[in-house]
Protein backbone atom coordinates (compact mmCIF):
# COMPACT_ATOMS: atom_id res chain seq x y z
CA UNK A 1 0.00 0.00 0.00
CA UNK A 2 1.15 3.28 -0.85
CA UNK A 3 1.69 5.94 2.02
CA UNK A 4 0.87 9.32 1.24
CA UNK A 5 2.15 12.46 3.89
CA UNK A 6 -0.25 13.14 6.57
CA UNK A 7 -0.07 15.69 9.51
CA UNK A 8 -2.44 16.09 12.11
CA UNK A 9 -2.38 18.42 14.93
CA UNK A 10 -4.48 17.74 17.94
CA UNK A 11 -6.51 14.59 17.14
CA UNK A 12 -4.59 12.35 19.40
CA UNK A 13 -4.28 12.35 22.93
CA UNK A 14 -2.49 9.82 25.38
CA UNK A 15 -5.50 8.25 27.93
CA UNK A 16 -3.77 6.15 30.59
CA UNK A 17 -4.93 3.08 29.83
CA UNK A 18 -6.55 2.81 33.83
CA UNK A 19 -8.84 5.84 32.42
CA UNK A 20 -10.02 4.19 29.40
CA UNK A 21 -13.00 2.88 28.56
CA UNK A 22 -14.26 0.57 25.37
CA UNK A 23 -16.64 1.01 22.52
CA UNK A 24 -19.46 1.57 24.41
CA UNK A 25 -18.22 3.94 27.01
CA UNK A 26 -18.21 1.20 30.01
CA UNK A 27 -14.77 1.39 32.08
CA UNK A 28 -12.10 -1.65 31.30
CA UNK A 29 -11.03 -3.92 34.09
CA UNK A 30 -9.18 -1.87 36.46
CA UNK A 31 -5.87 -1.69 35.90
CA UNK A 32 -2.92 -0.07 38.07
CA UNK A 33 -2.38 3.62 37.61
CA UNK A 34 0.60 5.02 35.71
CA UNK A 35 1.53 8.37 36.48
CA UNK A 36 4.06 8.59 33.19
CA UNK A 37 3.28 10.40 30.14
CA UNK A 38 4.41 9.14 26.89
CA UNK A 39 6.99 11.43 24.78
CA UNK A 40 6.98 9.60 21.73
CA UNK A 41 4.38 6.99 20.83
CA UNK A 42 2.24 5.13 18.01
CA UNK A 43 -1.26 5.42 17.62
CA UNK A 44 -3.62 3.38 14.79
CA UNK A 45 -6.55 5.35 13.46
CA UNK A 46 -8.34 2.65 11.14
CA UNK A 47 -5.59 1.52 8.38
CA UNK A 48 -3.23 3.96 9.38
CA UNK A 49 -0.45 4.11 11.88
CA UNK A 50 0.40 7.34 13.37
CA UNK A 51 3.95 8.89 15.28
CA UNK A 52 2.96 11.09 18.02
CA UNK A 53 5.57 14.09 19.12
CA UNK A 54 4.34 15.07 23.00
CA UNK A 55 7.26 16.83 23.62
CA UNK A 56 7.75 20.38 23.72
CA UNK A 57 10.58 20.28 21.27
CA UNK A 58 10.06 20.34 16.83
CA UNK A 59 11.81 17.34 15.45
CA UNK A 60 13.66 18.50 12.53
CA UNK A 61 13.05 15.19 10.66
CA UNK A 62 11.25 12.23 11.52
CA UNK A 63 11.34 9.06 9.02
CA UNK A 64 10.02 6.16 9.25
CA UNK A 65 10.00 2.55 7.45
CA UNK A 66 8.71 -1.11 8.57
CA UNK A 67 9.71 -4.63 8.68
CA UNK A 68 8.52 -8.05 9.50
CA UNK A 69 7.84 -11.48 8.34
CA UNK A 70 5.45 -14.30 7.64
CA UNK A 71 5.81 -17.86 8.78
CA UNK A 72 4.21 -20.87 6.76
CA UNK A 73 4.44 -24.28 8.37
CA UNK A 74 7.97 -24.66 9.61
CA UNK A 75 9.55 -21.89 6.69
CA UNK A 76 9.74 -17.86 7.37
CA UNK A 77 9.52 -15.61 5.06
CA UNK A 78 11.40 -11.86 5.62
CA UNK A 79 9.66 -9.20 4.06
CA UNK A 80 11.14 -5.53 3.99
CA UNK A 81 8.02 -3.17 2.99
CA UNK A 82 8.48 -0.27 1.40
CA UNK A 83 10.33 2.65 1.91
CA UNK A 84 8.40 5.04 4.49
CA UNK A 85 7.69 8.59 4.58
CA UNK A 86 10.10 11.54 6.10
CA UNK A 87 8.98 14.63 7.54
CA UNK A 88 10.34 18.09 8.41
CA UNK A 89 9.93 20.47 11.23
CA UNK A 90 7.42 18.00 13.21
CA UNK A 91 5.71 20.42 15.66
CA UNK A 92 4.84 19.49 19.64
CA UNK A 93 1.50 17.76 19.88
CA UNK A 94 1.76 16.80 15.91
CA UNK A 95 1.00 13.19 14.41
CA UNK A 96 2.74 11.94 11.05
CA UNK A 97 1.14 9.41 9.44
CA UNK A 98 4.45 7.11 9.06
CA UNK A 99 2.30 3.84 7.64
CA UNK A 100 -0.81 2.00 6.41
CA UNK A 101 -1.68 -1.27 6.79
CA UNK A 102 -3.62 -3.57 4.47
CA UNK A 103 -6.51 -5.65 6.44
CA UNK A 104 -6.37 -8.55 4.61
CA UNK A 105 -2.68 -8.72 2.60
CA UNK A 106 -0.95 -7.71 6.59
CA UNK A 107 -3.34 -9.89 8.53
CA UNK A 108 -0.81 -12.61 8.73
CA UNK A 109 2.23 -10.66 8.68
CA UNK A 110 4.23 -10.09 11.96
CA UNK A 111 5.00 -6.16 11.13
CA UNK A 112 7.94 -4.21 13.12
CA UNK A 113 7.50 -0.20 12.27
CA UNK A 114 10.83 1.69 12.47
CA UNK A 115 10.97 5.56 13.40
CA UNK A 116 14.02 7.54 12.91
CA UNK A 117 13.84 10.71 14.91
CA UNK A 118 15.94 14.11 14.34
CA UNK A 119 16.11 17.22 16.70
CA UNK A 120 18.70 19.07 18.83
CA UNK A 121 17.52 17.77 22.32
CA UNK A 122 17.15 14.05 21.21
CA UNK A 123 19.85 14.06 18.66
CA UNK A 124 19.58 11.06 15.74
CA UNK A 125 17.91 8.07 17.18
CA UNK A 126 15.65 5.09 15.61
CA UNK A 127 13.10 3.61 17.30
CA UNK A 128 11.84 -0.30 16.70
CA UNK A 129 8.16 -0.75 17.49
CA UNK A 130 6.79 -3.95 19.42
CA UNK A 131 6.54 -6.35 16.35
CA UNK A 132 2.59 -7.46 16.19
CA UNK A 133 0.58 -9.41 13.95
CA UNK A 134 -1.22 -6.80 11.23
CA UNK A 135 0.73 -4.26 12.85
CA UNK A 136 0.31 -2.21 15.68
CA UNK A 137 -3.67 -2.53 16.86
CA UNK A 138 -4.25 0.34 18.89
CA UNK A 139 -0.91 2.27 20.37
CA UNK A 140 2.20 2.38 21.42
CA UNK A 141 5.12 3.87 24.14
CA UNK A 142 8.06 4.27 22.00
CA UNK A 143 9.52 6.37 25.24
CA UNK A 144 8.32 7.88 28.24
CA UNK A 145 8.66 11.52 30.68
CA UNK A 146 10.98 9.11 32.89
CA UNK A 147 13.57 8.00 30.16
CA UNK A 148 11.83 4.21 29.78
CA UNK A 149 11.34 2.84 26.82
CA UNK A 150 8.08 1.01 25.88
CA UNK A 151 7.15 -2.52 25.92
CA UNK A 152 8.97 -4.56 23.15
CA UNK A 153 10.69 -1.09 21.92
CA UNK A 154 14.07 -0.98 21.23
CA UNK A 155 16.57 2.39 20.57
CA UNK A 156 19.67 2.85 18.75
CA UNK A 157 21.71 5.70 18.05
CA UNK A 158 22.25 6.52 14.68
CA UNK A 159 25.69 7.51 13.46
CA UNK A 160 26.21 10.77 11.76
CA UNK A 161 26.64 10.88 8.31
CA UNK A 162 29.14 12.72 6.10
Amino acid sequence: MEKTPERIKGRFTWVPPDKRVDKLGLPLPPRPSDKRRPLFWLVRDGDALYFVNDTDETFGRVSSASGGFVTVDDDTVSIRKSAGVAYLNVQPGEAVKVDEYDPIYDSDTLVQPQISIESPGVGRVKFFGPVEKGGVRMDAVLLWDNGELGRYVECTAEEETV
